[in-house]
């Protein structure tokens, strides 16, 4: 009997595809599982046991090497009772700068230089600094101690540049500087003094970039600059050049 040659090329291509078949169910493909995705092994994890007081706020957070400071409206954080509104963490436990700033007050703002730490905000006192720590204070590692005698209204903002502190907040007296002094200001070691004539509304925040101060906040206007100022503006040098005329 002859087999026509293509039926031979279907029976082969047949057999062929049987064979493939009972090779699989002899030996099913194997699924290849998936691993999970490495961890980056960044996490959040608590400080001390957190703030515990009743409708705690935390305005403010500074850092200066392993210890971190925190200010606002609280009382008790961590196993730290009576911190009043300002404390510091050392990596295992909080602890109290003094006494605090007192019961039903604020710290908005805290900076750092060296072993200096300033706290500003809404107070009348500072530990047992009672006299000229109005509002903004300055601790030393054992005590409070007043810049000049204070602001009359509350410090929102605070920068540190060397020996400079500059604040900014809701006043318009700082120490003896009562004109001038309108929201912001700066001290020198010694006593506050103007950054022009100030704004017109509040300030709420301050950073500084070798000589040049920038500030923003609720103001519309800042010293003489009326156009343009609007929220934010920057205080530092000004060059002015002078051409001789020359009269032929």
């Amino acid at each position: 009997m002859n087999i026509n040659p293509m039926s031979k090329n279907v029976m082969s291509v047949a057999l062929a595809i049987l064979m493939v078949l009972a090779a699989l169910a002899a030996s099913p493909p194997q699924v290849r599982s998936q691993a999970a995705p490495a961890s980056s092994g960044f996490q959040w994890s608590a400080l001390g046991g957190g703030i515990t007081s009743y409708e705690p706020f935390v305005y403010a957070v500074a850092a200066s090497g392993s210890s971190i400071y925190v200010g606002g409206n609280f009382i008790n954080i961590g196993s730290c009772f009576s911190c009043n509104d300002i404390a510091k963490w050392d990596g295992g436990s909080w602890s109290g700068l003094g006494s605090g700033m007192g019961m039903d007050h604020s710290v908005r703002a805290i900076a750092i230089s060296g072993s200096s730490v300033y706290a500003g905000g809404n107070f009348p006192s500072a530990g047992t600094c009672t006299s000229g720590c109005s509002d903004i204070a300055q601790w030393n590692g054992s005590i409070w101690s007043a810049l000049g005698s204070g602001m009359n209204n509350t410090v929102m903002a605070l920068a540190v540049s060397g020996s400079t502190v500059y604040a900014g907040g809701y006043f318009t007296s700082a120490g003896t500087c009562k004109t001038g002094c309108n929201y912001i200001a700066r001290w020198n070691g010694s006593a506050w003094s103007t950054m022009g004539t100030g704004m017109n509304g509040g300030v709420s925040a301050i950073a500084v970039s070798g000589s040049t101060v920038y500030a923003a906040g609720s103001f519309t206007s800042a010293g003489t600059c009326t156009s343009g100022c609007s929220h934010i503006a920057k205080y530092g040098l000004t060059y002015q050049v002078y051409i001789p005329r020359i009269n032929h």
